[in-house]
């Protein structure tokens, strides 16, 4: 799943907690620590042909979300 592999990837290089889909809620309401990254697949697109769709072979959209304190704080983590 390439979305393992980029988890495992950023978690590795960032110095923020790296999560698929959505970050856990922590217990007794405390707010979740930042900054985190969550990766998400937002599309894919199977390849197809005179002979039907190859479903073992596709080009996922992934997103990937920097969240900090501050929006300068997201930026620096993106890289931008």
């Amino acid at each position: 799943m390439i979305e393992k592999d980029i988890v495992d990837l950023l978690d590795a290089r960032l110095a923020a907690e790296v999560y698929y889909g959505m970050q856990p809620q922590p217990p007794d309401n405390i707010p979740a620590p930042l900054p985190v990254v969550i990766v998400n697949r937002v599309a894919s697109v199977w390849y197809g042909g005179f002979f039907g769709t190859d479903t073992d072979l596709s080009r996922p959209g992934i997103q990937v979300d920097y969240y900090d304190e501050t929006a300068e704080g997201g930026q620096e983590s993106a890289g931008e």
